[in-house]
């Protein structure tokens, strides 16, 4: 068996899981929420619940995906919920807050995603993944 065979195996038997934790609660996030329910290729995403600070938009999450509260529980979340990857789903009016996000972030084990737009893409430490519809830019913590 190739190890391609078996990871898709693995995934398809939800034996091999990330435990991923979503920022963010505007149209962004639930796009993402919604293609990684939705496609078979990315069951491996174990989404386990959002982080949102958003007042300047309704929150589109509650009805597919838990809450654990603001940002302010970033670190708790991470810990408790053994989180290995975190996607950064914010909405453009939003973006003042990635920064901070990376900062934290920094020397945390996880692997990070961005939904890109522009801002991102002119911050140069990226690298798009193109498995699904909604492309993510991955992010390299050395570079930070």
């Amino acid at each position: 068996m190739s190890l391609f065979t078996w990871v898709k195996k693995q995934v398809k038997e939800k034996k091999l899981r990330l435990n991923t934790l979503l920022i963010g609660s505007g149209k962004n996030a639930a796009d993402i929420t919604d293609e990684l329910h939705g496609s078979f290729d990315l069951k491996a995403y174990h989404l386990i619940a959002y982080l949102s600070d958003a007042s300047s938009h309704e929150d589109l999450m509650q009805p597919r995906l838990r809450s654990m509260g603001t940002l302010d529980n970033l670190e708790k979340v991470i810990r408790r919920a053994h989180i290995e990857k975190v996607i950064i789903a914010l909405e453009s009016e939003e973006h003042y807050q990635i920064n901070g996000i990376l900062e934290r972030l920094e020397g945390v084990p996880v692997s990070i995603a961005i939904i890109p737009d522009i801002y991102q893409l002119l911050l140069g430490a990226v690298k798009v993944d193109y498995q699904f519809d909604i492309p993510l830019l991955e992010i390299n913590q050395e570079l930070i």
